[in-house]
């Protein structure tokens, strides 16, 4: 049975699940010309998680200077 919980972080605050690295979870890669496959560093999946932010801030100009956590 499905409760309504008033103390959900959707009440006070917004949340953004992001799967990392890419090709995790519900996430995808598509490269036709390697096979679709991506090997991993951890340096690579810190530059692409940069990036994302960088272009979620660039399109979502509302959340800019909000404060953000990051949690794993």
């Amino acid at each position: 049975m499905l409760v309504n919980n008033a103390n959900s972080w959707n009440n006070f605050t917004n949340v953004l699940y992001i799967d990392q690295p890419v090709g995790s979870g519900f996430s995808f890669y598509k490269d036709v010309s390697n096979n679709n496959t991506r090997y991993y560093a951890l340096d690579q999946a810190v530059t692409d998680f940069i990036h994302f932010m960088k272009m979620f801030y660039d399109t979502h100009e509302q959340f800019r200077g909000r404060d953000t956590y990051i949690v794993g």
